[in-house]
């Protein structure tokens, strides 16, 4: 009459066997992330750069339609062109699975206020394709996140 016993120890092997598919799925999740990440990223940069330069000519008059992009280090940055403008900063983090951003307001030309952090989660979609999620919305393609970019640069 130790039934329960049993049943309990099956219980027990298999959640023991749900969380090695859920370590094994999240260790693969993250060697798919390791892999793309770099080749997304790179995509997004030569996006956010053509945008920039479609801009520029698409509103040669317009400097608030404008912005520039930039190599800052290690990092990239998004810069509105009229006075005052937001600066977006971007660091990709492969480890954490996460683009780092930090904001600020450039409000004269020797004055620059920080207007807080954010981050682009990393994550990796049930088609293996990685999916950038920034501010609530989630992008597949280089093209949508460079626009959601540039969109909150020159805001």
């Amino acid at each position: 009459m130790t039934d329960w016993i049993d049943k309990l120890a099956e219980k027990d092997k298999v959640q023991a066997a749900d969380r090695r598919t859920q370590e094994e799925l999240r260790l693969h999740k993250a060697k798919v992330i390791s892999a793309k990440a770099s080749g997304f990223y790179d995509a997004l940069i030569e996006r956010l750069q053509g945008d920039s330069s479609k801009l520029g000519e698409t509103f040669p008059n317009d400097r608030s339609r404008q912005c520039d992009v930039v190599k800052a280090g290690l990092d990239w940055e998004i810069r509105g062109c009229k006075l005052p403008w937001r600066i977006v900063n971007l660091r990709l983090n492969v480890a954490g699975q996460i683009v780092d951003i930090v904001e600020s307001i450039r409000e004269a030309r020797d004055r620059v206020v920080d207007a807080g952090r954010d981050e682009i989660r990393i994550t990796v979609n049930d088609d293996e394709e990685l999916e950038f999620t920034y501010r609530g919305r989630k992008h597949v393609t280089p093209d949508s996140l460079a626009q959601a970019l540039i969109q909150r640069a020159i805001s």
